[in-house]
This record gives structure tokens, sequence and C-alpha cells, in this order.
């Protein structure tokens, strides 16, 4: 294992990934610091793509072929589950540099529901085959995202109201806010309970 990939690396990334989100948080609701905004938001791009490349496609790829033994079917849907991530950051930039684009996050939206559906059922193996009760909540906490952000899409697709979208687009960076901050702590949870297979 090269130092590059060692746990340690991985938390010190992860408790790196935290600061930098607390510290945009801080910069977008109280506009203090706000010349420094872009830099901690292309440090927080560049420490999340560390965590991806570096530990999540290992890790998502050692649990692909875990799953493989229980389900072909679970197996790849951790992988496109994985690959998900990719559109998802892709808007948040897309969203930091045009800002809010209301038709951008209705774009969003098949995918938005695709990731939270391989989420819950990438969570559900973890669940069967892992059997660490985290997966469960995480699992729930999919479903409940995957049903929300279909009844905003539905519902601002048929009415056309801003406010739906707002609400669409808000759900969309907090939840990813959070996700992004605990992505590493995950991939380490993961990573522990796949050794102990």
């Amino acid at each position: 294992m090269s130092r590059y990939q060692h746990p340690l690396s991985l938390l010190a990334l992860s408790f790196l990934q935290v600061l930098l989100i607390i510290s945009l948080l801080y910069i977008q609701f109280t506009d203090g610091f706000s010349t420094f905004y872009t830099a901690f938001f292309a440090a927080t791009a560049i420490n999340t793509t560390l965590i991806f490349v570096a530990f999540g496609l290992p890790v998502f790829t050692k649990l692909a072929l875990t799953l493989r033994e229980h389900s072909k079917y679970a197996s790849a849907i951790v992988l496109y589950q994985l690959y998900l991530h990719i559109i998802i950051a892709a808007f948040i930039i897309f969203d930091h540099i045009y800002g809010r684009n209301y038709m951008a996050i209705f774009l969003l939206s098949p995918f938005l529901i695709i990731f939270f559906m391989t989420a819950r059922i990438t969570w559900r193996a973890c669940f069967a085959v892992l059997g660490s009760k985290i997966y469960s909540i995480f699992a729930t906490g999919s479903t409940a995202l995957l049903i929300w952000s279909m009844v905003l899409t539905l519902l601002g697709l048929f009415y056309q109201h801003r406010f739906l979208s707002e609400n669409l687009h808000t759900l969309v960076l907090i939840y990813f806010a959070i996700h992004f901050a605990e992505l590493g702590f995950v991939l380490l949870k993961i990573k522990k309970d796949l050794s102990a297979i």
C-alpha cells in the first residue's frame, strides 16, 4: 500500500474536507471573507478529487467485486453510483461558475433521481453483505432524498414555479455539502468493513 493510499492520509483529507466545506458555508451565509470563496472552492474541488481518485475508485471497485458474489446487479449499480458523483460534482462547479441556473437543475434532475436510486440500492447491498447498521441509515436517507427530488422535480415541471426549483436547488447543494464532507469517513468505514470479510 502506498503512503498516499494509507488510511491516515484519507483521514487527514477527510478532516480537511470538512474544514473546507464549513469555510465555504460560512462565507456563503455571512459574506465574511468573500474574497476567499473561489480559493476555498478550488481547494475543496481538488481535495474531493484526491479523495475520489485515490480512495473512492479502489474502495468502490473492491466493493463491486465483493458484491458481485451476491448480486451482479448490485455490483454494476455500485459502479454506476460511483460515476454519477462526477455528474453531481460537475453541476456544483457549473453552479459556482454561472450562479443559480434553474434550467440546469431540471436538466440535472434525471441524473439526481438515478443517483439517489443507485445510492439506495448500493447502501442496501452494503447492509446485506457488510452488515453494519449505518448502511441501513444511508439507504433510508437516500430513499427520502429520492422521493423529495422526484416530487420537487415533478411539481417544478408541471407548475413551473421558481420556488420549487429553488427548493430543489437548495436541497441539492445542502445534501452534497454534507455528502462530500462525509465522503472520506464513509470510504474509511467501507474499507474497514471490506477488510473484515
